[in-house]
């Protein structure tokens, strides 16, 4: 699936939600979750470099598709169009490093 169509998922989603308490899903609240989703990516690395529990490949994936789906949440309400402003960024690190395409 392209990057726009996720995006569009997500869109779905996120107008279903905002049906049922506008406020936690608006800039701020969806901003509040996306550093909330980061603090438990990062809570599974510290598992992981720590020992403190059980390092789960798959609970990290889940957490930073999490992440993701909020960065696209915030994105629409920004009305960002993720996939162009990806290849855009991607073109320009490929520049900056010297990678070739």
């Amino acid at each position: 699936m392209e990057i726009r169509e996720l995006q569009n998922e997500i869109k779905k989603i996120a107008d279903k939600l905002k049906s049922f308490n506008n406020q936690a899903f608006g800039k701020e609240g969806v901003f509040l979750h996306l550093v909330e989703e980061v603090g438990e990516i990062a809570r599974n690395l510290f598992d992981e470099i720590s020992g403190r529990a059980k390092f789960e490949k798959e609970k990290l994936g889940d957490e930073i598709a999490d992440a993701i789906a909020m960065l696209f949440h915030l994105a629409l309400l920004y009305d960002i169009d993720l996939e162009s402003q990806i290849e855009k960024k991607v073109k320009e690190l490929k520049l900056r490093f010297g990678v070739e395409a």
